[in-house]
């Protein structure tokens, strides 16, 4: 067992007072969550090996858990031989027990790359939505730092995919191409661009 480096936190302590184990949720890039359970000493590299086998992705080399401070949208790739009970413990420190979750987040995300990216195969779908996904996000939250043709490049992308979304779920946003394929059509293209042009275009 590795060594403690903080006393239990509130939340740890009522997971042991149930006799159940600590429930921890990780967002992925996409928002949506996985739940991992984890002991007193379960350590991060423990916790990322689960988390491997519940997204099953075709390469996770370089994926792993992050701690992200949203009060100040600070993120920090966490030690694999780190204590998971210990970080929740630390965020403790700086706020309240009752907004801990509410102020902190695990995200398990591509966090290492190689000096030479190369893009997933075109099959590993899965993949390369969570790559996509976290470009975005990692866009908006200022992680990521790109020349303003590359941001635009990406708003054009997103553009494209959120009105893809929207036609699939039935609103009426995309209109059929003289080829037979859908198309979105200018009022959709309109109010989605105008939409992701505020979220990620510094004004």
């Amino acid at each position: 067992r590795v060594a403690r480096a903080h006393a239990p936190s509130h939340h740890e302590i009522a997971a042991l007072c149930r006799g159940q184990p600590i429930m921890v949720r990780v967002r992925l890039p996409d928002d949506t969550r996985k739940a991992i359970f984890v002991d007193s000493f379960t350590s991060v590299g423990h916790a990322v090996g689960e988390l491997r086998g519940k997204v099953q992705l075709g390469n996770a080399s370089g994926w792993h858990l992050c701690e992200h401070y949203v009060k100040l949208a600070h993120e920090r790739v966490l030690e694999p031989k780190e204590v998971v009970a210990d970080v929740i413990a630390a965020w403790e420190r700086l706020e309240k027990p009752a907004m801990v979750l509410d102020e902190f987040e695990f995200i398990y995300k591509k966090a290492l790359w190689p000096e030479r990216p190369q893009l997933p195969p075109p099959a590993d779908l899965r993949l390369l939505h969570l790559l996509y996904s976290q470009a975005l996000s990692d866009l908006e939250y200022g992680f990521l730092l790109v020349e303003q043709t590359t941001l635009l490049r990406m708003v054009a992308c997103a553009v494209y995919v959120l009105v893809a979304r929207a036609g699939d779920a039935g609103h009426g946003t995309t209109t059929t191409a003289a080829d037979g394929g859908n198309v979105p059509t200018p009022a959709a293209l309109r109010a989605v661009n105008a939409g992701v042009v505020r979220q990620f275009v510094p004004q």
